[in-house]
């Protein structure tokens, strides 16, 4: 069982997901966890991705020259950029919508930034192998990172039963599942 108070003992401020998939935020939230809505809830991401626009302060986010309609499917888009994939965003045409769809997002980034310099525990469902190698190779960097905002601030990695590997030096859990399922109910029972 993980612990969510601080070393001192009170409770964290904040629980924030900071995805892979829109699982991370719905176990939250059906945990009475989740925060608010954040800009990392409800799409696809790459790790590297979620740090570097942490990083610098999710200057180009959610920019319409960097973000493409995939061709089969017209109710997602990517980030070509930073890869994320945008599932749940687009009701019938992307280019009629995308203003308030970067409002909605430019108010979960506001919202990230102010409740992150509170003490914040991040969750990040880990994608696949590979991103388990760059949490190897990379745990310091995010660390000092998500840090640089509130020193108390953590970050726990989840992962399922196929990925080995994961360092000792960050704080992480199996969720003891196979795999990641994309249905609803399941989403929402992950963390139990």
């Amino acid at each position: 069982m993980i612990s969510l108070q601080r070393t001192s003992g009170e409770p964290y401020s904040n629980c924030i997901s900071l995805g892979w998939f829109c699982g991370t935020a719905s176990s939250l939230s059906k945990l009475g966890l989740r925060s608010n809505s954040g800009p990392f809830d409800w799409y696809f991401s790459h790790y590297w991705a979620v740090l570097n626009q942490i990083e610098n302060n999710f200057q180009d986010f959610m920019k319409k020259e960097n973000l493409e309609i995939e061709k089969d499917n017209k109710r997602i888009f990517k980030d070509k950029k930073y890869g994320f994939y945008c599932n749940h965003d687009i009701k019938d045409d992307f280019d009629a919508e995308y203003d308030d769809i970067y409002k909605r997002y430019c108010r979960r980034v506001n919202a990230f930034r102010q409740a992150i310099v509170q003490p914040t525990v991040f969750f990040r469902c880990i994608r696949d192998q590979e991103e388990v190698d760059y949490i190897n190779a990379n745990w310091d960097y995010a660390e000092k990172l998500l840090k640089s905002f509130n020193t108390e601030n953590r970050i726990i990695y989840l992962y399922s039963n196929e990925l080995k590997g994961v360092t000792e030096k960050v704080q992480s859990v199996c969720l003891n599942i196979d795999k990641y399922i994309g249905q609803l109910y399941e989403m929402r029972h992950m963390f139990d």
